[in-house]
């Protein structure tokens, strides 16, 4: 029998799912370009986040199927597994994947989502349906990393791939009056852009996102410096999730979200547990990706779930 995390309050039990997202910047579009040193670099991360933070569902980007092989396997833990998105469809190549903890997720089906708009073929997300374990609850996860920021066009990709998410999710709501849909990616935008506040759409307002059933997003908490300026406190902290070093208003943006149905805001026994929404802004991490030497760019993302389990 599997040995659930869990934390406990006066009578209760709370059982706990961790989820993260990573861009990894090792192999953008599926190109690998990482040597050795950046490959451990990254490694180190991922064990560090799966096996000290406890993350049980880590999806990945800007990978190749054999990053993400070697990123599982330097994890050394032997309850994890992988989902290969890396798909590649003439000259699409989706660059996401998911390691995830076998022993309490399972997958029940999956599929690379894709859009043509234009006569161009788009990326909208790969979706994984884990069943959890022992509650069997679905999730609907969508990992997404859409087109990046630089031309006018993209900007248009962006919010056409939005539109097609919602298409996807509006599928799932026809068969599921309230299903449990998680999403998450790097969306090359913040959550105030187009392509996510209206196109998809998600909102900061959960009470709206109950009554319209939209998707909400705890990641406007994150937008802007983590850490509040004094006259003591006056270290070095982020501003976001993605570091420019070429940002001309701003060098951070918080293209890196995760985003929940209204389920999770009291609509089943899953709740978002929003004080553990966190861009992981460690004082080695912001160096890193500060570092012009090396390639990373990107900090992880956590969001953590819960259920209550009565005591008898």
């Amino acid at each position: 029998m599997v040995e659930l995390p869990t934390s406990k309050t006066e009578n209760v039990l709370m059982e706990r799912i961790v989820f993260g997202w990573w861009n990894t910047s090792l192999s953008p579009v599926g190109i690998e370009r990482a040597d050795e040193a950046h490959k451990i670099i990254a490694g180190d991360i991922v064990k560090w986040l799966i096996n000290d933070l406890n993350v049980d569902c880590l999806a990945l980007g800007e990978i190749t199927a054999d990053n993400l092989s070697f990123l599982r396997e330097y994890s050394n833990n032997k309850s994890f597994s992988s989902y290969d998105g890396t798909l590649k469809d003439g000259k699409l190549q989706f660059d996401t994947g998911v390691i995830y903890n076998s022993e309490r997720l399972s997958i029940a089906d999956e599929q690379s989502v894709t859009s043509i708009h234009a006569g161009r073929k788009l990326k909208v997300a790969n979706r994984i349906d884990f069943i959890s374990a022992p509650d069997a609850v679905v999730f609907h996860i969508f990992v997404s990393h859409w087109p990046s920021r630089g031309q006018d066009e993209n900007i248009l990709s962006r919010e056409t791939v939005a539109e097609r998410l919602n298409d996807q999710v509006k599928a799932i709501y026809e068969k599921s009056p309230n299903p449990s849909i998680i999403l998450l990616g790097d969306y090359n935008d913040d959550p105030f852009d187009k392509s996510l506040s209206w196109h998809l759409p998600a909102t900061r307002d959960r009470q709206l996102a109950i009554r319209k059933r939209l998707f909400y997003n705890p990641f406007w908490r994150q937008l802007g410096e983590s850490e509040p300026h004094s006259f003591s406190n006056i270290k070095k902290s982020g501003a976001g999730s993605y570091f420019y070093r070429s940002g001309t208003m701003t060098q951070w943006h918080t293209f890196d979200q995760i985003l929940f149905s209204s389920a999770f805001l009291g609509g089943s026994d899953w709740h978002l547990k929003e004080d553990e929404t966190v861009i992981l802004g460690t004082e080695y991490l912001i160096e890193l990706v500060k570092n012009a030497a090396v390639h990373f760019d990107h900090l992880p993302i956590l969001s953590v779930i819960e259920r209550k389990i009565n005591l008898k």
